[in-house]
């Protein structure tokens, strides 16, 4: 959801009000259209560019058949598949449309996406790469592909995808439970400037549970030989996934990389040195330390670290090491440890907070973050116990360390859930006046009434904010990742001529008592009582909506 300043949405609002002006009994307004499509392609594109929200894009396209082809390479320039019908139905059409998928230059696909498919509910992964296939041979201009399946895909997408696609240097793949094959097409890449290789969970089951480590498995020389020595661009590397994970890979050879443009670098739960009983070698190997000083155009590094002897306990950097590091994501020794952490805008914190003297000690790390403005913490202080907490102080003591804050990711799973009105009331008590986004997930309770009202009591409180999320699990989970979601609202704010908050635009979604899914999209004016007669349900058929949110605004 784009942050919109009242001068910008002044101008989208004229824009789309000049193009949408058809009077119908006026035959000057056909006129008026057909010499506006006679502008220059390259004014629909800049205007395409400026408007944040895609299904704006869409409704400026649809005035007519000449506004839409002028428009559709914005359409589908990024198409990001979240459901499995989804997967079906978007592929399925641009296989058959070559016209509309040569556009596309990301494609993210994620059949079976835990988040948004029910349990008892599975998609044949390998019908999915068939329908990837003919669609993929009318992609020329892909340069991002990323799947995100249950298990990697069939070994031949990766062939297709070489031959295709000439322009691709941004990959990536999900990794389940099967044998990482040594022969894999996917090892034969060249020249690549992005590569992700993520670990996947199968189901919440709590991997924590288990009574051992896994064992430590290679990752095939095929894949260190291509990461190495043939992509020496590479600017961004995602290896593993997040803690605690289900597979171990051994990644020590990774130490022995070097790209001098690498500016992003996540390693999930991995063995990045031998156990200790192990470490016997007369063979002197370089040090995850050796690496981090031999990368000093990291600007984000993501260490999702579980615990063990396999990974360093702590980063042992000098202090000019990581100059440039301003987004940082690891559990919170290794913040403490950070060496230059007045630089450190961005924080995304991995581990768990289950005691109120840990949030004590939180505080007194974030203080001397003195240039945090975005802020991700997960935290459960019932761990699955039923306690009463004072929610509120904790909030309040939270977001006066970050005075600086303009981005809140809050993701709480106490048990019972506290009320969202506890923290618009931090917020408005701290005077965190910076803060304009904030994402909260937290536990449902049926004690949270509907999230229109929490929503508009939110603005109420503070006028300062331009946009937020509400999002309700259905259960606990111990990662902020593959959260099942039982009621999603997006709400985004609308400005008056003045710049005070005059407008909600709201996106529902969620599971009713009957285990229906529904979605709502509307706006809401505030001061108003909510006429849900005026909301458009979408719930039952493949939606208008459920269509466009598989294709993303395109980043610049």
């Amino acid at each position: 959801m784009g942050v919109f300043s009242p001068s910008r949405s002044r101008s989208i609002s004229r824009v789309k009000a000049f193009f949408l002006a058809r009077a119908a009994p006026d035959p000057r307004s056909s006129k008026l259209l057909a010499s506006i499509e006679r502008l220059p392609p390259d004014v629909f594109q800049e205007i395409a560019r400026r408007i944040p929200l895609l299904r704006d894009i869409l409704n400026l396209s649809l005035t007519s058949h000449s506004m839409r082809a002028l428009l559709i390479s914005r359409l589908y320039r990024n198409v990001d598949l979240k459901t499995s019908k989804q997967c079906k139905v978007v592929l399925s059409m641009l296989s058959k449309h070559p016209d509309m998928a040569r556009h596309v230059t990301k494609l993210i696909v994620h059949p079976n996406n835990i988040e948004w498919t029910a349990t008892d509910v599975s998609l044949n992964e390998s019908g999915v790469v068939d329908l990837l296939v003919r669609a993929i041979r009318y992609m020329p201009s892909l340069h991002t592909f990323f799947w995100d399946g249950v298990e990697m895909p069939d070994d031949y997408l990766w062939l297709v995808l070489r031959n295709s696609c000439p322009l691709l240097k941004n990959i990536g793949t999900s990794v389940g439970t099967q044998r990482l094959d040594p022969a894999s097409n996917l090892y034969d890449f060249t020249d690549l400037t992005s590569f992700s290789f993520i670990i996947k969970k199968q189901s919440l089951a709590l991997v924590s549970d288990l009574d051992t480590l896994p064992d430590i498995e290679k990752i095939p020389k095929r894949f260190w030989e291509m990461i190495i020595e043939r992509c020496p661009h590479l600017e961004r590397l995602a290896i593993g996934g997040a803690a605690p994970s289900p597979r171990l890979f051994d990644i020590r050879h990774i130490t022995h990389g070097r790209w001098p443009h690498l500016r992003c670098l996540t390693l999930g739960d991995l063995s990045l040195q031998p156990r200790k009983r192990r470490r016997v070698s007369w063979i002197k190997e370089p040090t995850f330390t050796d690496f981090l000083l031999a990368h000093p155009s990291l600007h984000k590094l993501n260490l999702q670290y579980a615990g063990g002897d396999n990974f360093p306990t702590a980063l042992i950097l000098p202090p000019m090491a990581l100059p440039h590091l301003e987004a940082f994501t690891g559990t919170l020794k290794y913040v403490a440890t950070l060496p230059n952490p007045s630089l450190i805008k961005s924080l995304s914190l991995t581990s768990l907070f289950y005691s109120t003297s840990s949030i004590s000690y939180l505080c007194s790390i974030l203080e001397s973050l003195t240039s945090l403005s975005s802020l991700s913490i997960w935290f459960d202080l019932s761990f699955n116990a039923k306690i009463d907490h004072d929610h509120g102080s904790l909030l309040r003591d939270l977001l006066s360390s970050c005075p600086q804050l303009s981005h809140l990711d809050l993701t709480c799973y106490t048990y019972p859930s506290f009320d969202v009105k506890e923290l618009s009331q931090a917020i408005k008590d701290t005077g965190s006046a910076h803060l304009q986004s904030f994402i909260l997930t937290k536990m449902h309770s049926p004690e949270d009434g509907k999230m229109l009202n929490t929503a508009t009591h939110i603005i109420h409180d503070n006028p300062h904010l331009r946009n937020f999320t509400l999002r309700y699990s259905q259960d606990s989970w111990r990662s902020t990742k593959g959260i099942r979601p039982r009621q999603v609202g997006e709400f985004e704010v609308g400005l008056d001529e003045v710049g005070n908050p005059s407008t909600l635009a709201v996106y529902e979604w969620g599971v009713s008592s009957l285990s229906t899914r529904y979605t709502r999209r509307y706006t809401h004016k505030l001061g108003e009582r909510p006429l849900f007669s005026s909301v458009r349900s979408l719930s039952s058929r493949y939606s208008l909506r459920s269509q466009n949110s598989s294709i993303t605004k395109g980043s610049e």
